[in-house]
């Protein structure tokens, strides 16, 4: 049974990222405080008129709080099936594979769309603009150009896991490698 190790939920805040195409993504930093096997990734959003049909989630590598172009696990979902209430909802989103991530390490939570749509066509992802209420990363967006650190802003988000084997642990078992370099078939 998963478990949620980090997350931030913000709520409706009224405020929120609109990553609806390729160069405007949308992102949010994580660093774990428990090594852990990440197998889902979960989003605070609404749709926002008619977006794209299908998003990916990534999870990402950092440099300098930023995400890098490392996809280190993804997954793709529809969003027919997302609500429109101002509300909005915590979309789990299953990887298709699972990785470790190790405790002290930031990673990002990258939502990107399959295909490109537009500004009012796209789904809305709710964050926190006021305060600094996720300590350990902050919310990240591209606005045609390089990625963009939103200091002492955070998106809603979840990430959930099993607990991982130990650092050094000798040998592969059900598919981990203890290298720390995540799953390897």
């Amino acid at each position: 049974m998963a478990t949620k190790f980090e997350n931030y939920d913000c709520g409706n805040t009224g405020f929120g990222l609109r990553p609806y195409a390729a160069l405007y993504a949308a992102a949010q930093t994580f660093t774990p405080e428990v090594r852990h096997s990440l197998t889902i990734l979960g989003v605070r959003i609404k749709k926002n008129g008619t977006p794209p049909a299908y998003y990916k989630i990534e999870l990402r590598e950092t440099t300098n709080h930023l995400p890098t172009l490392v996809i280190l696990a993804e997954a793709t979902f529809e969003t027919a099936p997302i609500t429109i209430d101002p509300g909005g909802e915590m979309k789990l989103v299953e990887l298709d594979s699972l990785y470790v991530v190790e405790a002290g390490i930031e990673y990002a939570e990258v939502l990107i769309p399959v295909t490109d749509g537009d500004f009012n066509n796209t789904l809305f992802w709710y964050w926190q603009t006021l305060t600094n209420p996720y300590p350990r990363g902050d919310a990240c967006s591209r606005s045609g150009g390089p990625w963009e650190q939103q200091i002492s802003c955070d998106a809603g988000f979840e990430e959930w896991g099993e607990p991982a084997p130990p650092v050094g642990a000798m040998g592969k078992v059900r598919g981990f490698d203890f290298r720390g370099r995540g799953f390897r078939p």
